[in-house]
């Protein structure tokens, strides 16, 4: 089994406004299967989900899509054959406890940090509402 195949959790760069300052955060959108490519440590094409057939970099700050947590299949067969399916489900059910959830980018320690703060995530949801309407009353026309 290749070491370059498995399922990794996809990241979407947003944009929002808290106190008219403009921020970027990201969104966890829950797990994918990917595959590493070739010639590029660290470039995976998505094998599934909704940035199907999209190559993305892992963690990545400035992608609009990116993967982070990437475990091959090959890794998830020796666990399960070493019987440690409490093992497997514990990793599933961590990848699956960020799913939706927000993030910004910890630049000294080059990875994500969830963002806790029921402020900043009323106001990234709130600023998220606002988004779609314009959104939905432009494509009527009414905007």
């Amino acid at each position: 089994m290749d070491n370059n195949i498995g399922i990794a959790s996809l990241m979407e760069r947003r944009e929002g406004k808290i106190g008219g300052q403009n921020y970027f955060y990201y969104t966890n959108l829950g797990v994918v299967m990917v595959m590493e490519t070739p010639k590029a440590y660290g470039r995976f094409r998505i094998l599934s989900g909704p940035y199907y057939d999209k190559i993305v970099n892992k963690s990545n700050r400035y992608e609009e899509v990116m993967v982070t947590n990437f475990m091959s299949f090959k890794t998830l067969s020796d666990i399960h054959s070493t019987t440690k399916i409490d093992e497997i489900l514990k990793i599933m059910a961590s990848y699956h406890k960020e799913e939706g959830r927000y993030f910004v980018y910890n630049y000294d320690k080059n990875s994500f940090k969830s963002i806790n703060d029921e402020d900043i995530i009323r106001q990234i949801e709130e600023n998220a509402k606002n988004q779609k309407l314009l959104l939905e009353l432009k494509e009527k026309g009414w905007q």
